[in-house]
């Protein structure tokens, strides 16, 4: 039995995608199917669903993967595909032939499990472009997953008595300071909108968590404190800047910035990064900075009434500090 498709025809396997970051133009293809014998069919099927299992898992359920990461598959994928058709048995003839920008015409004949690889290299499957990530956007994912396990010992540190406080507050405290400092470490550049507003909301909650852990140290320390909450707040206004420049972006018709804007209103990444200056304010106000406590009660009532009755400022213990500070005042 004997099959012929070009490369432009989008029916088939053989000629799905052309050539990615390829020099090579108006390729042809040429395969021969022999048929497979029967004893040889129950190791086929095993192998290949191993194989469209293997993928399954690693395109549509695994996490996103990284540039890196993604070149690695792309070569394992045709190594697979090849090591696949050897088990099918009978045999596999390809003819490719094509010429380069500058002219030059090439071939390539294979035979076999080579066949199969050279037309899986040729033609690599796509990857969904949402669930790509560079190497520092991975890290800015995993700094917050470990931001959120601290915050659970930050929320649990007024609730401790003694040696034990003291201890938590010096856990989050140094694990803040050093989550924010490796945050603050990755280039902006490699890393798209959407994981810069993630990278910069996380360093602010890193940082106001270690401010506030410093009040709570055996004796205080109400100068990092300070220092904290003042990075705290000039990077959340910073953030706040970079949400406006994406919403331009959006205005202007960049559909790129359409689904970071998307992501962001799901988030609500704005109302969030005002509750952490709120926060960031009652911090360095009680740690006696150049802010007040009617400053973070001012941003608190910016903040719509939804996601405070999610959050509620009465349970943050700095929050509720400022709020007794503008009662006693009045």
């Amino acid at each position: 039995m004997r099959k012929s498709k070009n490369a432009d025809d989008n029916g088939q396997n053989l000629s799905a995608r052309k050539p990615k970051a390829s020099s090579l133009k108006n390729i042809s293809v040429t395969a021969e199917i022999n048929n497979v014998p029967r004893q040889v069919w129950i190791p086929a099927l095993c192998f290949t669903s191993g194989l469209i299992l293997f993928l399954i898992v690693v395109f549509f359920v695994t996490p996103p993967i990284n540039q890196d990461r993604l070149v690695i598959l792309q070569l394992i994928y045709p190594l697979l595909g090849g090591f696949a058709s050897f088990f099918l048995g009978g045999t596999v003839l390809l003819r490719m032939t094509g010429g380069s920008n500058t002219g030059l015409k090439m071939a390539l004949s294979a035979t076999g499990g080579a066949a199969v690889f050279f037309v899986c290299y040729f033609y690599p499957l796509s990857y969904p472009s949402q669930k790509i990530m560079s190497v520092e956007e991975q890290e800015v994912r995993d700094a917050g997953v470990q931001i959120e396990k601290m915050a659970v010992t930050y929320a649990s540190m007024e609730d401790l008595h003694g040696s034990a406080q003291s201890i938590a507050a010096s856990e989050v405290n140094k694990t803040g300071i050093i989550l924010a400092d490796r945050l603050l470490k990755l280039s902006d550049k490699r890393i798209s909108n959407r994981w810069q507003i993630d990278k910069y909301v996380y360093t602010i909650s890193a940082l106001y968590k270690a401010a506030a852990a410093d009040l709570l140290l055996a004796p205080p320390d109400l100068r990092n404190a300070i220092i904290l909450s003042d990075r705290a707040i000039d990077l959340a206004y910073i953030t706040l800047n970079k949400i406006k420049n994406v919403e331009e972006l959006v205005s202007n018709g960049d559909k790129s910035a359409i689904e970071d804007l998307a992501r962001i209103q799901e988030d609500d990444c704005l109302y969030k990064i005002k509750y952490y200056i709120a926060v960031a304010f009652a911090v360095n106000a009680r740690s006696g900075g150049s802010h007040q406590s009617k400053e973070a009660i001012s941003v608190l009532n910016e903040i719509p009434a939804y996601y405070k009755n999610r959050y509620p400022p009465e349970n943050n213990p700095d929050l509720k500090w400022a709020f007794e500070q503008i009662k006693d005042a009045n």
